[in-house]
């Protein structure tokens, strides 16, 4: 019976020690302690001076307001120990500001034919504050008023007790009133795998959401999150996404984002230069009330590129003779793969020819497999043929060129080392690069 009761005296405590956790952690998990500045001042000092003089006439003026600032500050920290208080501290996220002077109190006694109170007392009241950050105009929290009791330091004691937990105050106000708030940090998700040269290939959207340090959503309907991104990156442009339910607003340099839904906020990038495969990184930068955060945009924007190839069959044939060359036209993704551009323009073009052709020319369109078939038939007045191919995508500034060749050779058939028969000296090295050679012997 005894080894029940100690079971559940066990279950007891540590249902009571998880009820606790929460309000003894709730500026934990990754959540920055509330700052708040204090500050205090006296009215008509003098008067209030000679006051306490009367009250405590073996202490200084200056001990006495250095005692007064400091029984403050003991009371509000001994009031909210999870919050930070600094004396005239800047970069503070809530302001508490208070103010004494004297003040009639008690009943009204008539005197010569003129009121006045039935004793004096120290009057005090106090406000706390919310700074202005970001943007927003700073809101009061609460405000407290003392104007009964002749004793300065019960004074302030009574003071910061009717504001019950400031900790308490701080917290609720800002679960209520998410923007802007403590501790952001943005999320961003990429609307589709990357973005390539082509023109109906070179947007994407991309989403971005911010939360707080406890991982709530931060948006507001009348004055939304705002999320700040460049307008120009390294190879592309930012605009916000068209019909997307949000306020934004567009300069020179800067697209803004309100975000005022649970959806978040989004911008739609557009690439704008560059044929090589790779990825554009760049920041967006966000405000809350202890910080600004700055971060990277991740994933970022991944790019695919685009690679032109021209293949001769032949890098060499006797005049007279023909020869087929390939084009090839890919896709290069972000992650290497090389993907066929088929349905695309290539510009064909030849130099070198004299009574000899090559067809086709001009814009050609590339097949289902981003090939082009070409053809040289060699006359016998040339040396040989360079070809040029050239890709340009749609409305897009940069192109990727192309060249190989094909030299005429008048030298007896040789056995190359593949056991094939070709027409003059067996050289070295890719097709390619043995077309290059020879084209420029």
């Amino acid at each position: 019976m005894k080894k029940a009761w100690q079971i559940v005296l066990l279950v007891c405590s540590l249902v009571l020690l998880t009820v606790a956790l929460p309000e003894v952690h709730a500026w934990e998990d990754g959540c920055s302690r509330p700052r708040v500045s204090v500050s205090g001042t006296v009215v008509d000092e003098a008067d209030f001076r000679e006051y306490l003089k009367g009250q405590y006439p073996h202490r200084s003026w200056e001990s006495l307001w250095q005692e007064i600032r400091a029984t403050v500050l003991e009371e509000l920290r001994e009031n909210s120990p999870q919050v930070d208080f600094v004396e005239d501290g800047s970069g503070c996220d809530y302001s508490f500001s208070y103010a004494l002077s004297l003040i009639a109190a008690g009943e009204d006694i008539e005197v010569a034919g003129v009121l006045e109170g039935e004793y004096t007392a120290v009057f005090m009241s106090s406000k706390l504050v919310q700074n202005n950050a970001c943007g927003f105009p700073g809101s009061v929290l609460g405000v407290s008023v003392v104007r009964d009791d002749p004793d300065v330091f019960r004074t302030i004691e009574r003071n910061i007790d009717r504001y019950g937990s400031l900790k308490d105050r701080i917290l609720e106000y800002e679960r209520t009133h998410r923007v802007p708030p403590r501790g952001p940090v943005m999320e961003f998700a990429l609307g589709k795998p990357y973005v390539s040269p082509k023109l109906d290939e070179r947007e994407m959207d991309i989403r971005v959401r911010v939360r707080n340090c406890r991982g709530e959503p931060v948006f507001d309907r009348y004055h939304g999150q705002v999320v700040i991104f460049p307008r120009r990156t390294e190879r592309g442009e930012l605009h916000p996404t068209k019909g997307f339910p949000q306020d934004f607003v567009v300069t020179e340099n800067l697209v803004l984002l309100e975000i005022t839904g649970e959806e978040g906020g989004s911008v739609t990038y557009t690439l704008k230069e560059g044929l090589e495969p790779g990825f554009d990184l760049f920041q967006a930068k966000t405000c809350g009330i202890d910080m600004v955060r700055i971060q990277d945009v991740l994933p970022p924007v991944p790019i695919a590129g685009v690679t032109l190839e021209v293949e001769p069959e032949e890098v060499y044939i006797a005049p007279g003779a023909s020869t087929a060359l390939e084009v090839r036209l890919f896709q290069v993704t972000p992650d290497g793969a090389h993907v066929p551009l088929g349905g695309e323009v290539v510009t064909i073009e030849a130099n070198g020819l004299v009574d000899g052709s090559l067809k086709p020319q001009g814009e050609v369109r590339t097949d289902t497999e981003g090939k082009v078939l070409l053809m040289y038939q060699a006359g016998v007045q040339e040396e040989g043929v360079e070809v040029i191919a050239r890709y340009q995508p749609r409305e897009y500034p940069d192109a990727v060129e192309e060249r190989t060749s094909v030299a005429l050779v008048e030298e007896p058939a040789v056995l190359a080392g593949n056991g094939r028969y070709h027409r003059g000296p067996v050289l070295q090295g890719s097709k390619r690069e043995r077309s290059h050679r020879m084209w420029e012997r």
